[in-house]
Order: C-alpha cells, then sequence, then structure tokens
C-alpha cells in the first residue's frame, strides 16, 4: 500500500493545550501514552471509560461531559479525534487541517498530519517506532522488543547521568565537534560498566578525570608565556614536554574541571608553540590517510596537524581524541565513522570508501583521521585500493601505533638485548575457536615478543591457544588498557594467572605476551630504590 514518508520528530508538549476527542478504549491507549508528558489534556465525549473518569477525578485531564464543537479545537496545539465514527473523526481532522493544527485521525492515515509512534522509554531515552501507519500492530511488537533487548534500565540512568554533565563538558570544551566527539569517546570507554557497577561516585572518578586530560591537553598553563604542554597523570610521562596544542580559544573556562587542581587559574587561554617547523605542502587534490596515534593528543605528528588545519573534510573513527578535531577549521565538516559493534563489517567499511571519494569528487581536502597508524589493523590499504580504484590520489601519515605505544606507555620494552630480538603483531580479534581462526599460532607462541590487538575480549582463547602451541604457562604477560590517556591501567600475570585477574579490564586494550614484560617490574623497584616517590606508569 502507498504509505507517507513521516520525518519523526519529539514535541514538547508540557502545558500545552491536547484535544481528545472520544472516550472509549481508542481514547484511553492514546492517554496512556500522552499523561507523562504533561501535556494540558482536555478529553470532549458525552460517555467515557472508567479509566478516563479516574483520571478526570485525579485531575490528571478534564473531562468535558457532551458531544464535540468545532470551537473545542480553537486553543488546542494538537487534536486527536479518537471516537468511534469515522466520519466525526474525518471532519474533525478537516477542521484541524484548516486551523493549521497538529490533527490525527485514529486508525485512519489518509486523516491524519500526524501520527502517534508506539514509544519505548527508559529514562530520558525514548525510541519512537513507527510503521507510517501500515501496521500499528508491528510497531507496538518492535517496541516491545526493543523495551526488552536494548533500552535497559541501566541504559536510562546512564542517559541521565550523561544528561546531568553536559553544561560540565560544554563549559570545557568550546566546540560543538569537541564536545561530539568527547562524548562519543566517553560512551565507548568503561564508564558505563563503571556506572552500571559501581554507582555514580565511581563512575565520576573516570569522568572527571577524561575530562580534567582534555583541560590538561588544551593548556595547562594557564595565561603563560611559554609552549602549551601535556602529561598523562601516572603515566611517568615528563610535564614539561612540549606538544602540539589546538588553535587558540579566547576566554576558555576550566570550571568543569578538578576543584582540587591549582594548576587551573578562571581561564584557560590556548596558544601554540613557536617553536614548530614550517608547513609543508599540503595537496587539496588528495585525500590523506592520517594515523591519530595512540590516544594521547599530543602524540600526534606534525605532519597530521598541519593536513587537519586545512581540512574541509574530516571523516575519523571511534578511537580518535576529540580534542585533536579542534585542529580542523570551523567550518570543516567533521563525520564520525566509528566502527561500533552491531552491522557487517564490509558494508561499514564499503561506506567510508563511498564516502571519501564522493567528498573528494567534489574537490575538497578529506582527511580520514584513524586512531593509532592508518595502516597497522586500521584498514587503511583497503581505503588507499578504493581511492587508487577511483582515480583519487592519497598521502599516507603514519601515526604512532598502539602496537608498540601501549607497551611503551606501561613501561615495557617491545625488544631488549639479551631478552627480545623480535616481535610480531596480531590481531587479537581474529583469534576463533574453530576454521575461522586466521591468526599463525605456532608464530605467535615462538616469537619472543606477541602484541595482540582488539583482543582482550578473546583472551581465554589466546592464552590456550598460545600453551597449546607450546608457551609455557608461566610466561609473563601484560595487558594495557586505554593506553597514554590517564584512565590508562595496566594489568600483569602469567599466561595461566591473567584471565583471572584480568576481569573487568575492557577495550581498547593491548595485550603483550613474553620475558619483555619482566622488565617493567624492574624499572620499578630500581625507580622506587632509587629515585623515591617517582611517578611510574600505572
Amino acid at each position: 500500500m502507498p504509505y507517507t514518508n513521516y520525518h519523526p520528530v519529539y514535541l514538547a508538549l508540557t502545558s500545552r493545550p491536547v484535544l481528545i476527542v472520544g472516550g472509549g478504549p481508542v481514547a484511553v491507549e492514546k492517554l496512556q501514552s500522552l499523561l507523562s508528558s504533561r501535556a494540558r489534556i482536555t478529553v470532549v465525549s458525552p460517555n467515557v471509560c472508567d479509566e478516563i473518569r479516574d483520571w478526570n477525578d485525579e485531575g490528571a485531564l478534564t473531562w468535558v461531559n457532551r458531544k464535540f464543537r468545532p470551537t473545542d479545537i480553537d486553543d488546542a496545539f494538537a487534536v486527536i479525534a479518537a471516537s468511534d465514527n469515522p466520519e466525526l473523526n474525518a471532519w474533525i481532522f478537516e477542521l484541524g487541517e484548516k486551523a493549521r493544527k497538529l490533527t490525527n485521525s485514529v486508525d485512519d492515515p489518509d486523516h491524519c498530519n500526524f501520527i502517534m509512534a508506539a514509544i519505548a522509554r527508559s529514562g530520558p531515552m525514548q525510541v519512537a517506532i513507527s510503521s507510517a501507519g501500515c501496521s500499528p500492530a508491528l510497531a507496538q511488537r518492535v517496541r516491545n522488543r526493543i523495551e526488552s533487548e536494548v533500552l535497559t534500565e541501566d541504559l536510562g540512568k546512564l542517559a541521565e547521568y550523561l544528561g546531568d554533565r553536559r553544561r560540565a563538558v560544554k563549559d570545557c570544551l568550546p566546540t560543538y565537534k569537541a564536545r561530539q566527539s568527547f562524548w562519543e569517546q566517553l560512551i565507548d570507554s568503561n564508564l558505563p560498566h563503571v556506572l552500571a557497577a559501581e554507582g555514580s561516585e565511581a563512575a565520576d572518578a573516570l569522568f572527571q578525570s577524561m575530562l580534567l586530560k582534555i583541560a590538561h591537553s588544551l593548556s595547562p598553563y594557564a595565561g603563560k608565556n611559554h609552549p602549551a604542554t601535556t602529561a598523562t597523570p601516572g603515566s611517568g610521562q615528563n610535564s614539561n614536554t612540549p606538544s602540539l596544542q589546538p588553535p587558540a580559544y579566547k576566554n576558555y573556562p576550566a570550571n568543569a574541571a578538578t576543584s582540587g587542581s591549582d594548576q587551573y587559574s578562571n581561564t584557560l587561554v590556548l596558544h601554540h608553540s613557536s617553536s614548530l617547523p614550517e608547513p609543508s605542502e599540503v595537496d587539496p587534490k588528495k585525500v590523506y590517510l592520517v594515523g591519530a596515534g595512540p590516544g594521547d593528543p599530543g602524540l600526534i605528528t606534525v605532519r597530521a596537524v598541519e593536513i587537519l588545519r586545512k581540512a574541509n573534510v574530516v571523516i575519523y573513527d571511534r578511537l580518535v581524541n576529540p580534542i585533536l578535531l579542534g585542529y580542523a577549521p570551523e567550518s570543516a565538516e567533521c563525520i564520525y565513522a566509528g566502527k561500533d559493534r552491531g552491522s557487517p563489517q564490509g558494508a561499514r567499511q564499503g561506506s567510508i570508501h563511498a564516502q571519501l571519494i564522493h567528498h573528494a569528487r567534489q574537490g575538497k581536502l578529506v582527511v580520514r583521521l584513524k586512531g593509532g597508524d592508518p595502516f597497522v589493523f586500521g584498514r587503511g590499504g583497503e581505503e588507499a585500493l578504493a581511492l587508487a580504484s577511483a582515480g583519487i590520489e592519497f598521502e599516507v601519515v603514519p601515526g604512532v601505533s598502539s602496537a608498540v605505544a601501549a607497551a611503551e606507555a606501561a613501561n615495557i620494552p617491545i625488544t631488549h638485548r639479551g631478552v627480545s630480538a623480535a616481535f610480531a603483531v596480531f590481531a587479537g580479534h581474529e583469534a576463533e575457536d574453530g576454521p575461522g581462526d586466521s591468526i599463525p599460532w605456532k608464530a605467535a607462541a615462538s616469537i619472543p615478543t606477541a602484541v595482540f590487538l582488539m583482543g582482550v575480549e578473546r583472551l581465554p582463547l589466546i592464552v590456550s591457544r598460545l600453551i597449546e602451541e607450546g608457551r609455557p604457562p608461566n610466561t609473563p604477560i601484560a595487558i594495557v588498557s586505554n593506553a597514554t590517556l590517564s584512565n590508562q591501567e595496566v594489568v600483569v600475570g602469567c599466561l595461566d594467572t591473567i584471565v583471572e585477574l584480568a576481569v573487568g579490564v575492557h577495550p581498547p586494550a593491548a595485550i603483550v605476551v613474553g620475558d619483555v614484560v619482566r622488565i617493567r617490574e624492574q624499572l620499578r623497584a630500581l625507580l622506587a630504590a632509587n629515585v623515591g616517590n617517582m611517578t611510574v606508569a600505572a
């Protein structure tokens, strides 16, 4: 059947007058959805169900005990014709149309200029499902499934938690693009799990540390006349190490940072280091496949910053630090291309290829900003092939890969004379308990240092396969999550203990296997003995 392509919107009906004509079961069904909106509801009907009488007695609505009159719609913001008389409902719709009112004739799509969707709710989270009037029963079935499988109580609590902190983030991040990317990174972090398992106090500690990290990276020396710097708390980095910062923002509020930090004044002023080299040429006819580094915004390359500052379009991944988008001009279009769970990998990657080609053919300078290095498990090679096939030039801008940076941030050398003369990096998510497994396990078990990226969710399988192929069960292993960021965590154990020790560790994380892991503990012991209270990577 033909159907109308309705545009879904959410209406603020609080205190607005809504008229319902009819008092039977159909009207009751619509009222059950509307009452939570706190609209000022009037029901006009000579006869009504007991539920409507009760709501009238409770003051939830006003019942007018008479037949409908055309003047009833005069003051209404929205009108719902829910009587058992189709001709009356159609007439009410015609009156509403002439008066330019939102008007719905129940179960009659031809006499509606809006429809009421089936709504699934959990706290402030709402999902409206519509079949465009084709099958309300099917829409309700989908609604029920979403309520039971998606809109859980934890999700509603998370939405309320994040909503309470929007003001702090808006104060801390001055651009919409940076805030949008920060929220995406926050939602993809361990915070939802911490909130559900440990409560808001524990979640606040993680939230504030991530927000403080961004503020620190933007300008830890408010108003002072020397290069901006950055450091990861607990990472062992020297806090006086210069790093590139995003463009200057005047009167940047710092009140969202943790209150105990005395390094912030009332205003943060961002500025650039005067020691940057002269920019090299940036060709607007190319697509740039740019590595964003492992997480810390100070680890992006100078070349990457040069290109971002001239971008027209930035297509960025889930693990890109949100403040890096601040390098792009205000006029640049920033497109989130994070590969979240739920849809086929090939379809998502194909969509990214199409976007790169589409924007490049419009003559725009396109930056494909990818966490880590674009050619290390970043599918940058596939994007380069797609661009070349479309006749579009590209340039690869290498980035610091977490394949090495994660271990280094935890004070674990990937190679070490006399301990490890070689290392290999494996895609941990490729580990399968069956014929789909594509990891060369004999090589992984024999190489001195084996690094697994994207493998924390398959940790038990990785450990068992390594032991099966000959790795001793007492081989040291470390898991570094959120490497180089303020919420970095390191769990160290042996192959036969790590699965139990790593309970609660969530992606993104790198797994390092080999005797080089012992160097970390040697360094910690030496520093504790010889340097005293010097901060060492967590």
